[in-house]
């Protein structure tokens, strides 16, 4: 009778029986158990396979031939715990394995043992010596641990054997560059592009060496080569922009993101990144114009509705602003977005609408200190929920103790309280951290209340020569000094 046929048989007289107790099956359980489990293992069946092969291991737990299954099971599946205790038990009867030791090495590594990984590999060179993946495992192991030389050695080993492999050209490059060996790196790594890198990946990557070594003129020719050998390739123009924002060349840096855009001019990360540029250039006009295009084009994108309505609320367009922010939260829901809707709201005197939005934003992020200081704030400036207003700016201050404006928040609430002592010296340590005019005027209102006012018209002097044009302040200073 075939296998096959055998493993039909047992599946039907299995699924007309009633259920019996893995132990009342005997000797003919264990090989129904594990002949299922094979089954399963044939039929792609992982997870049913296991749960076969591990009833016939409670029959057989000596059986060699089950647990070396269940270790490819378990470790093709991912379940490296279990795959590391069933490698570590054949492990302790059989050491001699070529191949559980491979499992078991990379098991070892996947777990983070990696003393242990490297005392197997030993073992499995000792046994195959011209074994390449072992080899590269514990140079790997031996570079991550530091010892450099070591894991060249075992780089140039393999190297003797196949000078073509390209992987282990490129893992000698990274190693170099780890060692701090800038020019050996570079030169290994131009050097795997003649076996078969990618010229324009290569290119980028000693451009970024340089510019980590703050050589930005040599990145930039080596950004020219990565462009020669691939002219769509976008990365490259980005990085070159970058360069020139370093550089405070603006005129060089939209120049290159120009020229990405020659090569696509509807695609999303070019645009998105042109915006974004104008946006932190100040240049509010073109990043608007950008925005505008890339919601167009892209509708369906977060990032260019909210990077939209951040624009329109810098140019007091809130009601643009709104529509903008409210298509960006339809998408996704995000604190940010609905922080910035929230001061949208407030600046159109939609006070309700304000609330509910920074605290959705809350609610998405408990750690907003922006979002709790702004809502904390307006509730004390507009005298309402005080205690609650207090409990969330000293959240926002645990998240952020020494800001300045959170700190003056809480003390705008204790005036509110009519706690003035203890607002005086709230005000007083955010003044210490800012010659912001609202903290200015807010310390000046502060020894109004406490009838100091020579320290209230002082403070009001303060303010206005940070804001001169604030004619609220003048007047204030003009009836304390009558």
């Amino acid at each position: 009778m075939s296998r096959k046929l055998l493993l039909v048989i047992l599946l039907f007289i299995l699924s007309a029986a009633p259920a019996v107790s893995v132990f009342r099956l005997g000797r003919g359980g264990r090989a129904y158990y594990y002949l299922m489990g094979r089954y399963y293992v044939n039929q792609g069946e992982l997870d049913r396979a296991v749960t076969y092969l591990e009833a016939a291991r409670l029959m057989n737990p000596d059986s060699i031939t089950v647990m070396r299954d269940l270790l490819e099971l378990y470790y093709f599946g991912g379940r490296y715990e279990s795959a590391l205790n069933m490698a570590s038990g054949l492990y302790s009867r059989d050491s001699e394995d070529p191949e559980l030791l491979e499992i078991y090495s990379d098991v070892l590594l996947k777990s983070g043992e990696t003393e242990k990984a490297s005392e197997i590999l030993k073992e499995l060179l000792e046994m195959q010596p011209g074994n390449k993946e072992a080899t590269l495992s514990l140079a790997s192991i031996y570079s991550e641990k530091g010892e450099y030389s070591t894991a060249l050695d075992l780089y140039f080993n393999v190297l003797k054997n196949e000078p073509r492999d390209l992987y282990t050209r490129l893992s000698l490059a990274d190693l170099y560059l780890k060692k701090g060996r800038v020019r050996a790196a570079v030169s290994h790594y131009i050097d795997t592009i003649k076996y078969g890198s990618n010229p324009g990946e290569i290119y980028r990557q000693v451009a970024r060496i340089y510019i980590g070594e703050g050589r930005r003129r040599r990145a930039l020719r080596y950004l020219e080569k990565a462009i020669s050998s691939e002219p769509d390739d976008l990365r490259a123009y980005f990085m070159i922009s970058e360069i020139w924002q370093e550089e405070e060349n603006i005129e060089r840096a939209e120049e290159a993101l120009f020229r990405a855009r020659e090569k696509a001019p509807e695609d999303y990360s070019v645009l998105m990144r042109l915006g974004i540029f104008y946006a932190e250039a100040e240049e509010v006009e073109q990043a608007r114009e950008i925005f505008e295009q890339v919601s167009e084009y892209y509708p369906d994108e977060y990032a260019p509705w909210h990077f939209l309505g951040l624009i329109k609320s810098y140019m007091e367009e809130y009601h643009k602003a709104k529509e903008a922010l409210l298509e960006a939260v339809s998408i996704r829901e995000t604190d940010q977005a609905y922080f910035h809707l929230g001061v949208v709201y407030d600046n159109l005197d939609m006070h309700e609408e304000s609330y509910k939005a920074f605290k959705r934003c809350i609610e998405i992020n408990p750690e907003h200190a922006p979002a709790q200081n702004y809502l904390g704030y307006i509730w004390a400036e507009r005298g309402i929920n005080l205690y609650e207003a207090k409990e969330l700016i000293l959240n926002a201050l645990e998240v952020e103790p020494d800001n300045a404006a959170y700190i003056d928040s809480l003390g705008w609430v204790y005036y509110q309280l009519s706690r003035y002592e203890e607002a005086l010296e709230l005000l007083k340590r955010a003044a210490s951290k800012s010659d912001d005019p609202v903290i200015l005027e807010h310390l000046g209102d502060t020894y109004l209340k406490l009838e100091e006012f020579e320290y209230a018209a002082e403070y009001y002097r303060k303010a206005i020569e940070q804001d001169p044009d604030n004619e609220e302040l003048r007047r204030k200073l003009e009836s304390v000094e009558e």
